[in-house]
């Protein structure tokens, strides 16, 4: 659903950044921004395709993704930002899901 929104997303603020009134350099951040969502988008449905067929390097992408993720969440709550604790919280739990045996076997991992 993530990558479906920011595929819309992308293709809205590319459409939006070619309207003529806006100055120069806003348009130039709204259609870098779009770019940029949209490439994300198409990732994610590329890598949640690979997710639901049961590919082996999707689960290695997927648990790399997330320890990253809980490493850089942790060293922002470390400086004192603790308004991404439930983001913290999810990337455990995707990490935990990953490696129980039945999910393991799914994508083939010993």
């Amino acid at each position: 659903m993530g990558a479906i929104l920011s595929l819309i997303a992308g293709l809205v603020l590319l459409g939006v950044g070619e309207i003529e009134k806006f100055r120069v350099v806003i348009e130039v951040i709204l259609v870098a921004v779009g770019i940029m969502l949209v490439a994300v988008g198409a990732i994610n449905l590329f890598l949640a395709h690979g997710l639901w067929t049961g590919k082996g390097w999707v689960w290695t992408w997927t648990l790399i993704t997330n320890i990253l993720a809980l490493v850089l969440g942790a060293i922002t709550a470390a400086r004192g930002h603790f308004w991404n604790i439930i983001s913290l919280l999810m990337h455990v739990l995707v990490i935990v899901y990953l490696n129980t045996t039945r999910v393991k076997t799914y994508f083939g991992k010993p």
